[in-house]
């Protein structure tokens, strides 16, 4: 069955979905430094979740009819800018009281508001500002590439990311030293085999088209879903979720331990994929409860969620309760400021100036083509 743009709605579940990708990001963050734990790789897969959901979220809007570009790119920019700049600005403030005087600081700052941080592998360049940024640089190349992708151009793409990302990576693996825990720290400046590994745009290409593919396979051959089948796309997630790290081990041990970092970060793709198409058709138990309003406004406000919280996480570690409070304690008040600075960043700046940007843009490109 096609689905006709007529027929479609809001896909509630996936929205949900996004709250608990993001979740995993705060955990990941979280854990070791507020509250004892340790580093779980695993957690920061919420990564790739949102790469694969990203794919197929733009598919499935655009399915059908001619695509306004000019209307899309705006939209875009809409949707990642106001945040990202309100968010770098935050970070000035928590991180270095307003001070950016440093001569060192002035390409990185550069290439962080223009979302290009990714593209340069340079310790100090890629996370620079708010260091989570680096993923939405990442983001805008899929944004730029998806009109392609959404047409006959995804699998000569898709082929041609998978032959440039084994290259890249047995590169590393041949030239570079081995990279492995615990993660050493760069002098400013230079070259990470590590960034290219994880940051890179094009070595995470793949999962954003997986996601196109996913949302074509979900638009055109439907197919019932029960709440057991939703059980077995998530238990086959924490799966993977669960033996990545066991993955990265075994390769980078048989020396390939670029391949290794890149796999246990981003091979999850078609397990992600999985998952999304199955909660898409919103048929099982597990479905209604993720169309819970109370989930799918956590995911509504996921992306201020994820852009926000290691700078609350930051702000929190420089007042020094760390070892003085209980852990617990700490850790639960975080979470509390980081949900809450979410929503009122997603109701009063990320909603409003996504919707002033595009009414104007919009404005202004009606006016530019009214007939004399």
């Amino acid at each position: 069955m096609v689905a006709s743009a007529a027929s479609r709605d809001t896909l509630r579940t996936l929205t949900s979905l996004r709250f608990f990708a993001a979740a995993s990001i705060v955990a990941f963050h979280m854990l070791g430094t507020l509250v004892p734990g340790g580093t779980h790789a695993s957690l920061a897969l919420g990564v790739s979740f949102f790469y694969v959901l990203s794919g197929f979220v733009l598919t499935y809007a655009h399915w059908s009819g001619p695509m306004d570009l000019r209307r899309y790119y705006w939209t875009r920019f809409a949707r990642l800018w106001p945040l990202h700049l309100f968010s770098a600005l935050a970070w000035l403030i928590v991180a270095r009281g307003g001070d950016l005087t440093a001569d060192t600081w002035q390409l990185p700052v550069l290439l962080n508001v223009l979302l290009l941080q990714a593209w340069v592998p340079v310790w100090g360049i890629v996370f620079a500002l708010n260091g989570v940024a680096w993923s939405i640089s990442v983001e805008v190349f899929f944004y730029v590439l998806f009109p392609l992708l959404r047409g006959k151009w995804l699998w000569p793409v898709f082929v041609a990311a998978a032959v440039a990302t084994a290259g890249i990576l047995i590169a590393l693996d041949v030239l570079a030293p081995p990279v492995n825990p615990p993660w050493p720290t760069p002098p400013p400046g230079q070259f990470w085999s590590l960034h290219v590994a994880l940051q890179f745009p094009i070595v995470r290409l793949m999962e954003f088209c997986t996601g196109v593919a996913a949302a074509r396979l979900f638009m055109t051959r439907r197919f019932h879903t029960t709440t057991w089948m939703e059980a077995i796309a998530l238990l086959a997630v924490v799966a993977f979720a669960w033996w990545s790290e066991p993955l990265r081990v075994v390769l980078s041990q048989a020396g390939w331990s670029h391949v290794g970092v890149w796999a246990s970060q981003s091979a999850g793709m078609l397990f992600f994929a999985v998952a999304i198409v199955v909660f898409a058709h919103q048929a099982g138990a597990i479905s209604r409860v993720l169309q819970s309003r109370t989930l799918v406004l956590l995911g509504d406000i996921s992306f201020s969620t994820f852009m926000l919280h290691y700078i609350v996480l930051m702000a929190f570690l420089k007042t020094g309760w760390a070892g003085t409070v209980s852990p617990y304690l700490l850790g639960a008040g975080y979470l509390a400021v980081v949900y809450v600075a979410s929503y009122f960043s997603w109701r009063f700046l990320e909603k409003p100036a996504k919707r002033w940007i595009e009414t104007k843009a919009l404005r202004a490109g009606s006016r530019a083509v009214r007939p004399a």
